[in-house]
């Protein structure tokens, strides 16, 4: 009987063992990326779950002529489209935009090149301005030309199409996909702002936010504007750098993080359609680094906040989403540890029919604290782990007040 315990005994500690050891393999969860390398998580996911995103060609970044970079399609974690490109002046890809049609149409908004010159010496027919690309089975087919000098930081995208701001003017317009104008708006910004983004539309108002000055540490000022029928319906100054959200709840969302101090935390108003700030929340953990963002789910309709928190020295890596009531209460919380090689910056990502993955190219971000001579630590490949498969943990002190 004492044998038969101890043998018992033994194999649950093996088994324990083995547990332990893969409970940060993530193998079954990489992703095949043949020649091309994912850097960040995915630009967009289709509604059907397929990932777009723009890849290296190794983890280092190398491009020559047998290293080019990427535009890929995934579907089902395998390459399913893929573009090669090398950087030039007449076909800036990097900082290249993908854009998803209502109907999961695939779209690549390309910047204006700013060298006119250097461009028209390798395509004498250029005319400075976005271009359009429908990505089909055939590659990328040209649909429209946008006339003008479009930086990357001029185009923003929305669900189903794109925004482009005009420095100059100050005025935005909006686009189908396909490059097709549906909307137009005079807007008034700082000369040195940046378009951070254009949340999308509640009932008509559409929400864009710009960078109003030039980052000076934490001193970095943010204008939010909503708009209706081509108008200003009201602007907002913040002191800080801001966010806007649309989520679907008939709400609209303004959040910022707290830079200030050692360990961040979020703060969210929710306003209604005429700027009003109706309720206010700031999430916050215990010594970790919050990145943050919200949606609906699609599932309940219930707003949810997700993100990571992050403490590098206690070599805390965890992934969470709280789900809230009608005023902003905290109703559920699900934190789940993510140490895979020791990434601090994985993305949490929605996914479009609900629940959540977690997304890591697998990298050690902490190579500048290495002690000299000591060796980088093993990296790992690209992955998309599902947020169930994950190991749940303590809250951490995530905490929303």
């Amino acid at each position: 009987m004492k044998r038969g315990m101890f043998v018992l005994l033994t194999a649950l500690i093996c088994l324990t063992i083995g547990m332990a050891c893969a409970e940060n393999d993530y193998a079954a969860y990489e992703l095949q990326w043949g020649d091309a390398f994912a850097v960040q998580a995915p630009d967009a996911i289709l509604d059907n779950g397929d990932m777009l995103f723009r890849a290296w060609a190794d983890r280092e970044g190398t491009v020559d002529e047998t290293h080019p970079w990427h535009l890929v399609w995934m579907r089902d974690g395998k390459i399913y489209r893929d573009v090669a490109y090398r950087n030039n002046t007449r076909y800036p890809w990097s900082v290249s935009r993908f854009a998803v049609s209502r109907d999961n149409e695939c779209y690549v908004i390309l910047p204006a090149a700013e060298d006119v010159n250097g461009a028209k010496a390798l395509d004498p027919g250029y005319v400075q301005g976005a271009e359009v690309y429908h990505w089909t089975e055939n590659g990328l087919e040209r649909t429209a030309v946008l006339p003008g000098l479009w930086r990357d930081t001029d185009i923003r995208v929305i669900r189903g199409g794109f925004a482009l701001w005009d420095r100059q003017s100050g005025r935005m317009t909006v686009h189908t996909c396909d490059g097709t104008l549906t909307a137009e708006y005079p807007l008034e910004t700082y000369e040195d702002g940046d378009f951070v983004s254009f949340a999308g539309e509640m009932d008509g108002v559409q929400l864009a936010v710009f960078r109003t000055s030039r980052y000076q540490g934490a001193k970095v000022t943010s204008r939010v504007y909503a708009v209706r029928d081509g108008k200003i319906l009201w602007q907002k100054d913040y002191r800080v750098m801001t966010y806007a959200h649309v989520p679907g709840d008939g709400y609209l969302y303004v959040s910022w993080y707290d830079n200030g101090k050692s360990y961040s935390s979020v703060h969210f108003d929710r306003l209604d359609e005429s700027g009003r700030v109706l309720l206010g929340r700031t999430i916050s953990a215990d010594k970790q680094v919050l990145v943050c963002a919200l949606r609906t789910d699609p599932q309940k309709g219930r707003l949810q906040l997700y993100g990571r928190g992050v403490s590098r020295s206690r070599e805390e890596y965890n992934a969470f989403v709280m789900t809230l009531d009608e005023t902003m209460r905290e109703s559920a919380l699900q934190v789940c540890t993510f140490n895979y090689h020791r990434d601090t910056e994985f993305s949490v990502m929605p996914l479009p029919e609900g629940g959540f993955a977690v997304f890591s190219n697998g990298t050690y971000w902490d190579d500048a604290e290495r002690e000299p001579g000591e060796k980088m630590p093993a990296s790992g490949m690209p992955v998309v782990v599902p947020m169930e498969v994950l190991q749940e943990t303590n809250r951490h002190g995530i905490t929303l007040k």
